[in-house]
């Protein structure tokens, strides 16, 4: 008998070892596994936010995955996505360099990354072949390749072909919301408020905290001059980013126009104090300025204006303004011809990209008369793609071939004085 209990002792002492050593290894392995563990969540997340485009939480999961994986391919791909999205184009491109870097040749996932990044940035010359067919499938590359030509369409100012895809995105998936905000963003660009307060609108619906929607229909509204309803949503961004340039300028303009002049000046005053060189700040200063019949101030400011963009219509027109209610009438006259010169080659502009590139998409001389307005009007690297353009229809084109040597002369000179201010 007592040999049976002290068997069964040492039995249960071995089982009990036993069972503490199971334990022991599941702890060392949940312990050695948890970081990897924790990787794989964070890359799950990152990319299913991405999925709904939303890069900035987004952004946050690829860093934290980054920590544990930091020579992960995928991880380093989805972190360019995120930053191209968030408009962060030098992280993105140190993300898709660090991915070749773990790789002996580029994976396709890397290819296409480096080509969405290309082709946001403009560069269609070879990316464009390559996205171009994949909008017409169905499927998540589709959907990447639509945004990238986009933006970069959008950039390069060839806005009926930027506005097509944007369409075919949206007849597609009608509930998206990056496709409204692209496409509120080109409204926007032509000075179409209606239709781009349509889209925010939408957008803010589906999710009523996206900021760029806020922000863009907020800039809507003041360009309708429908300056009551700006109001909220300008001092709502204002309590939030209380030194943001845009945002101050943009509430101080509803203010002026809704009889709080001194209120108006002031912020505008302190937003040129450090950002002397922000044209909407300027302008609207002149502008209130103005408005409180203070002529020669509202004059000086406006010069300021015209040096930061020689070619913005509504500081020509504003000074022609100022100068007219000191009696200057010469210079006035003068100053009044200047924007009318400018209105008309924005006339000229719109007129060429939304009815005769319509019928006529290979016309070399219309591309080369497209391309010098956008320089003229200071749009130097659309003005640029244009002439390009111009020549690959028509190597003889004299016009696009002589305005691209102007601009070649006048990038390398700008960049000599750079240099020589150094």
């Amino acid at each position: 008998m007592f040999r049976f209990h002290w068997n069964l002792w040492l039995v249960a002492k071995h089982t009990r070892r036993r069972a503490l050593l199971l334990v022991l290894l599941l702890v060392l392995g949940a312990v050695a596994s948890g970081p990897q563990f924790w990787a794989w969540h964070h890359l799950i997340q990152g990319r299913a936010e991405l999925e709904h485009f939303h890069p900035d939480r987004a952004r946050c999961h690829l860093a934290v995955c980054l920590r544990f994986w930091p020579h992960h391919v995928t991880a380093h791909v989805l972190a360019a996505r995120a930053a191209r999205q968030l408009e962060n184009y030098e992280e993105a491109k140190q993300h898709l360099l660090q991915a070749q870097r773990e790789q002996q040749q580029p994976s396709a996932e890397v290819v296409m990354e480096w080509a969405l990044l290309r082709a946001t940035l403009g560069d269609l010359k070879q990316t464009e072949s390559y996205l171009l067919p994949l909008t017409q499938i169905e499927s998540e590359e589709a959907v990447l390749a639509c945004e990238a030509l986009a933006q970069g369409y959008q950039r390069l100012y060839r806005l009926s072909k930027a506005r097509s895809l944007l369409d075919l995105w949206l007849k597609r998936c009608p509930n998206a919301v990056r496709p409204l905000l692209l496409r509120g963003r080109l409204w926007s660009q032509t000075n179409s408020w209606q239709q781009a307060l349509l889209d925010y609108r939408r957008v803010l619906e589906l999710e009523p905290e996206q900021e760029e929607a806020q922000r863009g229909l907020a800039w809507c509204l003041i360009e309708s001059a429908r300056w009551n309803e700006a109001v909220p949503y300008w001092e709502a961004l204002q309590r939030r980013y209380p030194a943001d340039p845009e945002v101050c300028a943009n509430l101080a303009r509803c203010w002026g126009h809704l009889g709080q002049g001194q209120q108006a000046v002031q912020m505008l005053r302190a937003v040129v104090a450090t950002h002397p060189d922000h044209l909407l700040a300027l302008r609207s200063l002149g502008q209130i300025l103005l408005q409180e019949e203070r002529p020669a101030e509202a004059e000086g400011w406006l010069r300021c204006a015209l040096r930061v963009a020689p070619q913005d219509y509504q500081s020509h027109w504003l000074l022609s303004l100022a100068l007219q209610r000191q009696n200057k009438t010469a210079e006035a006259e003068h100053q009044l011809d200047l924007a009318n010169q400018v209105e008309l080659r924005w006339q000229r502009l719109h007129k060429i990209t939304h009815q005769e590139l319509v019928v006529r998409p290979h016309d070399a001389v219309l591309q080369a008369e497209l391309g010098v307005l956008l320089l003229d009007l200071g749009y130097e690297e659309a003005g640029r793609n244009w002439l390009l353009l111009a020549l690959q229809e028509d190597p003889n084109n004299a016009s696009a071939r002589a305005a691209l040597e102007r601009a070649n002369q006048n990038r390398t000179g700008n960049a000599r004085e750079v240099k020589d201010h150094y």
